[in-house]
């Protein structure tokens, strides 16, 4: 019984672990692409 919760709880905590680094690089990722369209637009207001 122990080792069906200590199971569980390993299972839980990967892929809650997973799904946080998953978020955090995507939400990086997309305010990476973000950046790169306003730079870019302001360098082709201002050539």
């Amino acid at each position: 019984m122990l080792m069906k919760m200590f199971d569980f709880a390993v299972t839980l905590f990967a892929t809650g672990f997973f799904l946080g680094i998953g978020a955090y690089f995507g939400v990086s990722f997309i305010f990476c692409i973000k950046e790169i369209i306003s730079t870019g637009r302001w360098l082709w207001k201002n050539r």
